[in-house]
């Protein structure tokens, strides 16, 4: 019955999926203020009231000026 707690996931690896789908408008998309509108949209779409997102930097090069490894959690929940 886990599906009565957990309503699903999504993988929105590329910037224009996170901007369209999740409706991320932070300037980088890796960032603390991109997770967070990430952990909402996600929210958002799945109906539900806690939502977890994860962002980085994958490499090799940098992005959005962060370094390979660096990464952004974004949660949202009720209050």
């Amino acid at each position: 019955s886990s599906s009565d707690w957990f309503l699903g996931g999504l993988t929105a690896y590329a910037t224009s999926v996170k901007r369209s789908v999740l409706g991320v408008t932070a300037e980088a998309v890796v960032s603390e203020e991109s997770a967070a509108q990430m952990a909402e949209g996600t929210a958002k779409l799945l109906g539900a009231d806690l939502a977890l997102a994860i962002t980085g930097s994958g490499g090799p090069e940098p992005q959005d000026g962060q370094e390979p490894g660096t990464v952004f959690i974004g949660v949202t929940a009720p209050g």
